[in-house]
């Protein structure tokens, strides 16, 4: 499945904050994931003349929580399909859309700032005063300071970074858009997934100097040239701590035809080449009694394996020496456990 990398960068004055309340953290995947979705849709119909009920994009976003210095700064990257799901008679097809345009992109970050903003006012953090074809303006009252008059406005960002940079004293929500990614890419598609999914840093890029200060080596340099950070032990530990999620807050989420409980995800998980054909779910021929030759239903269907003897592993010296008495499992040694930031 071909695919884009999007990622969607908040203004100063909101992204160091966002990340104490789970409800803004959902608002910010609401706010990426609406926008696009919205923007693929209205592209559809344009584009295949098909009502917007019959369009399913999709997406999987991820909360980064911290910038590669460890300064808090929650950004949201997403992958979302260079297309959308379209249902057919007997099935759904996957059909392309063509790449968005730079005001096309500055458009959909617009429409996230207005999303976003909504967000903020339920939770009582903003009151909007005036809102344009391309600003809004309001009163911005986070928790901990001062009720601030800020203006918003979406741009699209050179890189996946975004920007910091005011226009007439409005800040943007930047909104990057990557080329796209064919599926025969397979390089590519790698990096991207490791590259979203990868920690802020490496256990190699950690080190301590003469003065027992920590240094931290940047996995590249900063626009203003900044190659490592120094720290003190106790600022180290408390950056290390914006790293903990939030409880009831998932860092990898899916929307749209890729969420959980959606109606068509089986289908569109078949769909794995631009091309094939739709995948097909009528309904199978029912199931009739051999006896009676009445047609049998559906009552409820077993998820849990039965303990048979071959769902059992045998009662070994070896599953007995690394699973020891009464405990848990556990594995001989932890060579091949993860680690936190390797």
């Amino acid at each position: 499945m071909p695919v884009r990398h999007l990622v969607l960068c908040f203004p100063p004055s909101i992204r160091s904050t966002l990340g104490y309340d789970p409800k803004l953290i959902t608002g910010g995947f609401a706010a990426l994931t609406g926008a696009m979705f919205a923007y693929q849709r209205r592209k559809a119909r344009e584009l295949f003349g098909i009502p917007g009920s019959r369009v399913h994009p999709g997406c999987v976003a991820v909360n980064h929580r911290v910038s590669a210095n460890l300064k808090p700064n929650h950004h949201f990257h997403g992958i979302v399909p260079d297309g959308v799901f379209i249902e057919v008679d007997g099935g759904i097809e996957f059909r392309r859309l063509p790449a968005p345009s730079e005001e096309d992109i500055a458009g959909i970050a617009y429409e996230a700032s207005l999303s976003f903003c909504g967000v903020l006012k339920a939770r009582g953090f903003w009151e909007a005063a005036t809102t344009s074809a391309d600003t809004i303006e309001g009163l911005l009252k986070l928790p901990g300071t001062s009720p601030t008059k800020v203006k918003f406005f979406g741009q699209a960002a050179r890189d996946g970074e975004g920007g910091t940079a005011p226009r007439d004293g409005a800040y943007a929500f930047h909104l990057f858009v990557s080329r796209v990614i064919e599926l025969e890419d397979r390089a590519q598609l790698e990096h991207l997934v490791n590259y979203v999914l990868a920690p802020p840093f490496r256990d190699d890029q950690v080190e301590l100097d003469e003065a027992g200060n920590v240094v931290l080596r940047l996995k590249r340099q900063r626009h203003d040239g900044t190659a490592q950070v120094v720290m003190e032990p106790n600022q180290f530990l408390d950056r290390l701590a914006e790293l903990i999620p939030r409880p009831n807050t998932n860092s990898v989420r899916y929307y749209g035809i890729y969420a959980p409980r959606a109606r068509l995800r089986k289908e569109a998980l078949a769909i794995r080449v631009e091309g094939v054909r739709a995948v097909d779910r009528r309904p199978a021929e029912p199931m009739v009694c051999p006896i009676c030759e009445g047609e049998l239903r559906v009552v409820g269907v077993g998820s849990r394996q039965a303990r048979t003897s071959d769902a059992i592993p045998p009662d070994t010296p070896q599953r007995a020496a690394i699973g020891g008495g009464g405990g848990g499992w556990k594995g001989a040694d932890d060579a091949g456990q993860g680690r936190l930031f390797g």
